[in-house]
């Protein structure tokens, strides 16, 4: 992962559902406490990156646009 991605990630998005399992109810794990707060940052912060993925592919576009492929010509080998 690039570095600068790295710094931007929060810490652990991924214990989010780490005590699930130890709860049987779905609707209790979805509501713990701060959980939907946590979510909403996530997804904040998700679509910040998506929208600087965007613009950076906007931005390298011009310089990697696909050419037409090139038609042979008859007198050439």
């Amino acid at each position: 992962m690039h570095r600068c991605i790295q710094t931007q990630m929060p810490p652990g998005p991924q214990d989010l559902m780490r005590d699930a399992p130890a709860l049987s109810n779905v609707v209790e794990a979805c509501n713990l406490e701060g959980r939907q707060e946590r979510l909403d940052a996530l997804l904040g912060q998700l679509e910040l990156c998506e929208k600087a993925l965007q613009a950076r592919f906007r931005a390298r576009a011009p310089r990697h646009a696909r050419r037409p492929p090139r038609t042979p010509n008859p007198g050439q080998p």
